[in-house]
């Protein structure tokens, strides 16, 4: 866990350069083995819930209102003369959308982020790597998905898995075969068990998302300690997590990772 020392400089106080880029090096088109999270960062899973709330209750949710990563709470407020409880909420996402192939069949690419995983795939040395935590059941889905948009399905290198603990296994082993790793992921748990495994040679991104804001409450529940106290509690946790500051990660916005792997394949 980390934490910060008193004689460490103010991240508010430190220089700014009209050329600071958060994402600059990350990615080397040579070394780095890029290995991305799709829903919420290639997957337009945000449009997807919208489309699929419209379709079915005939209401619109602003993706602002969608504030945490479980779904069923962060949109209740919308639907709750609907359902008696978020759990029972969820449970009708999970039959209705979750675990239904054709949404995601027919969800679209987060669009700058795709043509620059589509140029990294083109001229980087090692494939892409897709790493999500869909349910086995939806393999064929996601394979064909990936396919219609564009991208190489080669044998291990599509990984569906159930949560936060096996994608850490899979970078830890990714890790064994590659110096160089980059992992983009939008779920907040999931970057921060990553940041706390300390794998060697691993850069951590947090895809920006209105779940991952720095005030989303997803922070609370899996605190990160910054100078003695909660993350979301210190009154300069949005620099910290914007610009990367001894944090172990960043949050990077769509054009901003878009145009770090640009910049890597020149």
């Amino acid at each position: 866990m980390t934490r910060f020392r008193s004689d460490k400089p103010n991240v508010a106080n430190l220089p700014r350069s009209e050329g600071f880029r958060p994402y600059r090096e990350l990615f080397d088109a040579e070394k780095t083995c890029l290995v991305t999270d799709l829903d919420g960062c290639l997957v337009n899973t945000l449009e997807m819930i919208q489309i699929y709330i419209w379709d079915r209750y005939q209401r619109w949710v602003p993706g602002e209102d969608i504030k945490w990563f479980n779904v069923g709470e962060a949109i209740y407020e919308h639907l709750g003369d609907l359902y008696d409880s978020t759990d029972e909420l969820n449970k009708s996402l999970w039959d209705g959308l979750w675990n239904v192939g054709l949404w995601y069949q027919n969800a679209r690419p987060i669009y700058a982020y795709w043509q620059a995983l589509l140029s990294w795939q083109q001229r980087a040395s090692i494939p892409i790597h897709f790493l999500t935590a869909r349910p086995d059941c939806l393999h064929a889905t996601t394979m064909g998905w990936l396919r219609r948009w564009g991208f190489s399905t080669s044998s291990g290198c599509v990984v569906l898995e159930g949560g936060s603990i096996e994608k850490i296994k899979h970078l830890q082993q990714w890790a064994e075969t590659y110096d160089n790793l980059v992992f983009v992921d939008d779920r907040i748990s999931t970057i921060l068990g990553a940041a706390r495994a300390k794998i060697p040679g691993l850069k951590l991104v947090l895809f920006a998302q209105p779940w991952n804001l720095a005030s989303s409450r997803d922070w609370c529940q899996t605190p990160l300690i910054l100078e003695g106290k909660p993350c979301y509690e210190h009154p300069e946790w949005d620099l910290f997590l914007h610009h990367g500051f001894d944090v172990g990660f960043r949050r990077l916005t769509e054009a901003q990772i878009a145009q770090g792997i640009i910049e890597g394949l020149e």
